[in-house]
């Protein structure tokens, strides 16, 4: 599966969950390492790193996110909606 299918079947799960969600796209203007999705609910931000069951984590994002959650947000790796379940149950939202 492409992660591009992934990112889609996330993003509607999150819409459904009546989650704001916006698909972060990278350019010159960005930070680079940013997630690919945020999420907003209740005032709280959710970033996921959106990657194929194969794929691969840089340092970068991998710094990226510890930066994310040192600032108060959620942010993780997913591979699949249920990985995005997983991680809003264990942030207390679902």
């Amino acid at each position: 599966m492409k992660e591009a299918t992934i990112v889609r079947q996330i993003m509607d799960y999150l819409k459904r969950s009546e989650f704001w969600v916006m698909k972060v796209h990278g350019s010159n203007y960005q930070r680079a390492g940013v997630p690919d999705l945020l999420a907003i609910k209740n005032g709280r931000a959710y970033w996921f790193e959106v990657k194929t069951p194969d794929g691969k984590v840089s340092r970068l994002q991998e710094i990226t996110i510890e930066d994310l959650r040192r600032f108060g947000s959620v942010a993780d790796v997913v591979r699949s909606v249920e990985d995005v379940q997983e991680v809003l149950r264990c942030s207390d939202i679902e």
